[in-house]
């Protein structure tokens, strides 16, 4: 077998079906070949947190909650840009960003930052997602994966509340590194746990992502 010094080295990207050496941790001390999609799955993964602001956002052609508004404050305060989802039916509005080169194509969860304005009782809002994938060459009519919901409960006007994270989100289609995903965020204001009774207002989605050390492009 020949030395490593003397192999031919590998001028382009690595790739997962390339082939690298390992030695079998044994007494047996034999050589064997490995993918680097399997040395891949070894490879430590870190949550990265994506915040996505609402004038990132857009309401949904159809069912779309309130156009971006801005919310007055007083002197030497910020005002506030929100998306505004209605407290009797559910309403949609969408993002989409392209997802980096080692996204480990893992399921996503999402945090809501939200406000709303006077009401005398009930609080509780439950904010959802979901999202769909499309690579180079793939359909526009992606399907969507599986929502996730979450409930948070207000109770003080214009405070701003910031809600526990969804369970994991499975995202639909064929997910790839580098793909667009597109997110779909809502209020269900139908949902059982759901009573706050005048607009939810939407400040920011931050989304949690997985992201592994090691790239394949």
């Amino acid at each position: 077998m020949p030395k490593i010094s003397e192999l031919t080295e590998l001028t382009t990207g690595v790739v997962d079906t390339d082939y690298t050496v390992i030695v079998e941790d044994d007494t047996s001390d034999v050589t064997k070949k490995v993918t680097m999609a399997e040395i891949k799955k070894y490879v430590a993964t870190v949550t990265q947190a994506v915040p996505i602001v609402a004038g990132s956002m857009l309401p949904r052609s159809t069912n779309g909650c309130a156009a971006l508004a801005r919310v007055a404050a007083g002197s030497g305060q910020p005002d506030m840009s929100t998306l505004d989802f209605d407290a009797a039916s559910v309403e949609y509005a969408q993002f989409a960003i392209p997802m980096p080169s080692n996204w480990d194509e893992g399921a996503i969860t999402a945090k809501f930052y939200w406000s709303h304005p006077a009401t005398t009782t009930n609080f509780t809002a439950v904010w959802g997602t979901q999202a769909a994938a499309m690579g180079d060459d793939d359909t526009l009519a992606a399907p969507l994966g599986t929502s996730q919901t979450v409930s948070d409960t207000g109770g003080t006007t214009s405070d701003l509340y910031i809600s526990a994270a969804t369970s994991a989100m499975t995202v639909g289609g064929t997910p790839q590194p580098g793909d667009l995903v597109t997110f779909q965020v809502f209020r269900d204001a139908t949902a059982g746990g759901d009573n706050l009774a005048v607009d939810a207002r939407l400040h920011a989605v931050v989304l949690f992502i997985g992201i592994s050390a090691a790239s394949s492009s």
